[in-house]
């Protein structure tokens, strides 16, 4: 991060994790002006009655290892959005998963819906870059940021972003609903033994109020 608020400064930055400079240009427009909404709101998009679904574009984890061979990912989300995919969740880690920020332009060549980062975002640059580079959303971790949420969560309304934040258990369920998350999602994987229960969704669906929508992972 250190790298890209030097690149948001105007240093020349050779980091992988990069956009092009176009892209760093208009993240440093979106830090001093804000941005409006895109009109692709995550939240309409999977919050009527009928079963929606976040389609992920992953090619690597660090559990599983490289499992996606390709380097493109337009092929991949051109069949999401055959398939009906109400939403696109796009993997921008370069390290542990192997994704790019530009990958979210990439995919919006071939699918009309939301796009949310998901990433290890943490800082406000973080987020102006993900508007920047085309996301509608992003993903924002409560055990990452911690008592940062509402902060960030005010930026991404200057931003025109929706967040969806993931919660483990009901800590940090409370905590996210306390910070002002509207779209909380419930990561139903053990972060420890890998393990995954399905029952953790129902059980933190107790504690969320009506208004909020909840995304099962």
């Amino acid at each position: 991060r250190g790298a890209l608020r030097r690149a948001l400064d105007g240093d020349a930055v050779d980091a992988p994790f990069l956009p092009g400079l176009g892209a760093i240009e208009r993240a440093r427009a979106i830090l001093h002006d804000g941005a409006a909404s895109t009109g692709r709101s995550l939240a309409a998009a999977c919050g009527g009655d009928a079963l929606s679904v976040i389609a992920e574009v992953k090619r690597q984890s660090p559990s599983a290892g490289r499992f996606g061979t390709w380097e493109d990912p337009t092929p991949l989300a051109g069949a999401y959005a055959s398939g009906g995919a109400n939403a696109l969740s796009i993997l921008t880690d370069v390290d542990f998963f192997g994704g790019h920020v530009d990958f979210l332009d990439a995919c919006r060549s071939v699918f009309d819906g939301p796009l949310l980062r998901k990433d290890f975002l943490a800082v406000t640059e973080d987020l102006a870059l993900a508007r920047a580079c085309g996301a509608d959303a992003v993903l924002l971790i409560q055990a990452v940021v911690g008592g940062r949420l509402a902060g960030l969560l005010a930026d991404c309304v200057r931003f025109g972003l929706e967040a969806l934040v993931e919660v483990h258990d009901e800590a940090e369920l409370d905590a996210a609903l306390s910070g002002g998350a509207r779209i909380v999602g419930v990561n139903n994987r053990d972060l420890r033994s890998f393990a995954v229960d399905l029952g953790t969704t129902e059980r933190l669906a107790r504690g969320c109020p009506e208004g909020v929508l909840l995304v099962a992972e």
